[in-house]
């Protein structure tokens, strides 16, 4: 659970249909095939071009992804197969009440549950194997102790994994002992318990923990704001975030240009782009005037 995603979204952007199909073939140009991913700080699948950009991606043989709510699987079940989608991740934040809490829907579970199933019918039918469905539930004060109840709900369901989350968070968070950041000893206990249990299970569904944190500085990971490390991470040689405005960033928050103004290919190997990346290999964040949001960033590596 990034930081943007628990904060209340003001001054919401949509991007424009020519900008979303520049950036389409722009990835189709390049001299090799990107996966386009379509998420952000919304719902994916309430953009009113969503339809018109999945058509875009499958025409241009593009491999394309979405993560979503689940709210309107139903809706693009047919959408999501005819259109090669390569795999869908759905988020899920604990049983149906404590989904249903965190979205402030009424129904929102069960609405995303039946879209699974439409989905897996829609696939039998047309008999395509894709898109593969994963689960991923970001692992919070909330429901940490209600995992193996959540495992066993998605064990009836057609999905081919299922993800629990380590929760993103800053050292501001620790400090502030804010509501959703598990703090309880025995609490972190009963995770550890469950991380056991995971290894030790076999599984009708591949069952993972994102990312991989060691029994032993779990902990650490919730607790200690000077825990140290490893200072390792390969995204900025694996993806970028494009905005609605068409700012391209790595890590969400460092500018390495603007798709309005240049290609996609010239932007990732930007100088800025280089320096970004020479920094990171150097272990150099420090030096830039706003280092990324490191601390516990979901995609840097703990051991």
């Amino acid at each position: 659970m990034c930081p943007r995603g628990r904060s209340k979204i003001e001054n919401f952007e949509e991007m424009d249909f020519s900008l979303m199909k520049k950036i389409i073939t722009d990835c189709s140009d390049l001299s090799f095939t990107p996966l386009v991913h379509f998420s952000g700080y919304g719902e994916p699948l309430a953009y009113p071009e969503i339809q018109k950009a999945m058509q875009l991606c499958n025409k241009r043989k593009l491999k394309w992804s979405v993560n979503t709510n689940g709210f309107f699987l139903e809706k693009y079940a047919e959408d999501f197969v005819i259109n090669n989608c390569s795999h869908i991740t759905v988020s899920v934040h604990g049983d149906p009440l404590e989904h249903d809490k965190t979205t402030g829907v009424n129904g929102s579970f069960d609405k995303a549950f039946r879209g699974i199933i439409e989905l897996d019918q829609v696939k039998k039918r047309l008999k395509k194997r894709a898109p593969l469905i994963a689960i991923v539930c970001v692992i919070t004060n909330n429901n940490v102790l209600n995992l193996k109840n959540i495992l066993g709900t998605f064990m009836k369901a057609p999905v081919n994994s299922i993800t629990f989350e380590h929760t993103f968070f800053t050292p501001d968070d620790i400090e502030k002992r804010s509501d959703f950041l598990i703090r309880e000893e025995d609490k972190l206990n009963r995770l550890i318990e469950f991380i056991e249990f995971i290894e030790y299970t076999k599984n009708p569904i591949r069952v993972y923990m994102f990312p991989k944190i060691e029994k032993r500085d779990i902990i650490g990971y919730y607790t200690d704001k000077d825990y140290k490390f490893p200072e390792s991470c390969i995204v900025p040689w694996l993806s970028v975030a494009i905005f609605p405005d068409g700012d391209v960033k790595f890590c969400n928050q460092f500018l390495v240009g603007n798709l309005k103004n240049d290609s996609l290919k010239s932007i990732i190997n930007s100088r800025e782009a280089t320096k970004f990346r020479d920094l990171v290999r150097k272990g150099k964040l420090s030096m830039l005037p706003k280092p990324p949001s490191c601390f516990r960033c979901c995609f840097r590596h703990y051991c």
